[in-house]
């Protein structure tokens, strides 16, 4: 199977997530997306009082130069990370 098939994979799988993996897992795919679809960071940075976007920014531009195969490695393993997080939820609860 192919990277990119891989990933798709991956993506639908994390689609069927029943709980939302949080803040912190959101602003990173955030992050990884804006990468893959507009390459290095290219806005400037917010001011202090815009404290999201500040937050996706610094994100963002924290992926700066990462190629597109890196791209897909990390989304397919962040992705499956928080399928297995979510698995083994149940046993905390």
């Amino acid at each position: 199977m192919s990277l990119s098939q891989e990933f798709e994979n991956a993506k639908s799988n994390l689609e069927l997530l029943k709980n939302d993996p949080g803040n912190d897992a959101k602003l990173k795919l955030y992050a990884l997306y804006k990468q893959a679809s507009c390459g290095n960071c290219n806005t400037t940075k917010p001011g202090f009082a815009d404290v999201v976007n500040k937050y996706k920014w610094n994100a963002w531009n924290n992926l700066k130069n990462m190629s597109k195969v890196n791209y897909y490695c990390c989304c397919y393993f962040y992705f499956n990370r928080l399928k297995i997080r979510e698995n083994f939820r149940i046993f905390y609860l």
